[in-house]
């Protein structure tokens, strides 16, 4: 393949932003369909030779509405079309390019990832939905048809690039996601986010392993947390939680229940994916992904609680 001009952080137009789709992102995304390659007779692509893509790669458009509310009195002449920075309480939802073709879509609007913050503002879930074929010429040609049909234009304030790669020699599922935000002054700021998460826990035998010991721990802390319950209700709440260390333990303890919670709503969202997953639909890893980062921060602060606590452990030693 030729090389191309444009890297991601030279992303600064929309013809640049055109170049980099077309250019640097089909190449390594699709880089095992490129013409002249040797066909490996799998549907699916590798990047860096070693990441599988999984499903479809979706571009997702947020537009805003035709809103001049900013231009002073006597200036009106000047223009009627103004786009200002996003905010959802002016979200554009109407069809547009040719014949009306592109359609606002409100998938995902319930998923916690997708509410995403950029680096100009906080972005909503919904919005103008692509997904790009995983196939480089058939990726390409869509990709020239919306740049014909002026897919970006002035009332287009952010373009999300998303999908997710599979590194089976780690077993670690690579949740990416590109974003360009459009500036109502003009330009384009171009951020990006790579993930890497192990969202399959018991998949060998150590894991199995130390999932029997998970699920020791979880009866344990059911049994301490029933223990603490009755004694304060024996000895009532305003003696119960007297002491700073009863308040450590119960952030203690409600962390943990959050992490279980967490971890059983992850088992629940991988249980939903079709697998293996199909390489013409799109499938959604970011709030997965999202729910185990938070299930690790979460234990950080189990990890302080206990730390603290061994603290009043070792004060009663001699």
């Amino acid at each position: 393949a030729e090389p191309f001009a444009t890297s991601y952080k030279d992303v600064d137009d929309v013809s640049k932003l055109w170049n980099w789709l077309q250019g640097p992102l089909l190449v390594n995304l699709f880089q095992d369909t490129l013409p002249g390659e040797v066909d490996t007779g799998s549907a699916r692509t590798h990047v860096l030779g070693s990441n599988i893509v999984l499903g479809a790669v979706r571009m997702r458009q947020i537009r805003v509405q035709n809103v001049c509310s900013a231009i002073p009195a006597g200036y009106e002449s000047l223009t009627s079309q103004c786009y200002p920075q996003f905010t959802t309480a002016i979200e554009d939802r109407q069809d547009f390019g040719p014949a009306g073709k592109y359609k606002w879509s409100n998938v995902g609007q319930n998923a916690v990832a997708y509410a995403y913050w950029g680096r100009v503002t906080r972005y909503s879930s919904t919005g103008y939905i692509v997904d790009l074929p995983l196939d480089y010429d058939q990726a390409f040609a869509k990709l020239q048809s919306l740049k014909e049909d002026d897919f970006f234009d002035r009332a287009t304030r952010a373009v999300f690039i998303d999908f997710t790669m599979f590194n089976a020699n780690l077993g670690t599922f690579i949740t990416v996601r590109f974003l360009m935000e459009f500036l109502p002054g003009g330009g384009i700021v171009a951020t990006s986010s790579f993930n890497s998460v192990r969202l399959y826990r018991y998949v060998t035998a150590n894991d199995l392993f130390v999932g029997s010991l998970e699920v020791a721990f979880v009866s344990l802390l059911s049994l301490s947390i029933l223990s603490e319950l009755r004694e304060a209700r024996r000895v009532g709440l305003k003696t119960k939680f007297s002491s700073v260390w009863v308040y450590i333990d119960w952030l203690n303890y409600v962390v943990f229940v959050i992490v279980i919670a967490l971890r059983l709503r992850v088992e629940s969202q991988l249980a939903g994916i079709t697998v293996p997953v199909p390489t013409d639909i799109y499938q959604d890893f970011h709030e997965i992904a999202f729910l185990v980062r938070q299930t690790d921060n979460l234990n950080a602060i189990n990890g302080f609680c206990i730390y603290f606590k061994s603290l009043k452990f070792f004060s009663r030693l001699p």
